[in-house]
């Protein structure tokens, strides 16, 4: 999912980026994924469990800086589907 992101968002890689503003949002299916995974898997990676949560912190402002979207893909796209797995994703993973 990161080489899909990173060809559409013209090389820039989500993970890399947590920092920045764009949304890649499409990555919250494997964040959502993860979670539930977490929940359910007592020995569940802790390495992974740290960069999933490094992801949700940036979904979480991103999604907190938009009145209206995160975004999928570059150009403003923003997908319905793609922001509830967004929310999702930090509901799995917010105590």
């Amino acid at each position: 999912m990161r080489d899909f992101g990173t060809r559409a968002w013209n090389g820039e890689d989500a993970m890399a980026s947590l920092g920045g503003d764009h949304g890649h949002a499409y990555l919250a299916w494997a964040a959502l994924a993860l979670g539930m995974a977490r929940l359910v898997d007592p020995a569940f990676p802790a390495d992974l469990a740290r960069s999933t949560m490094r992801l949700i912190a940036a979904y979480e402002r991103r999604l907190l800086a938009s009145a209206t979207r995160i975004e999928s893909r570059p150009i403003r796209e923003a997908y319905p589907t793609d922001v509830a797995a967004v929310a999702g994703a930090i509901a799995l993973h917010t105590p």
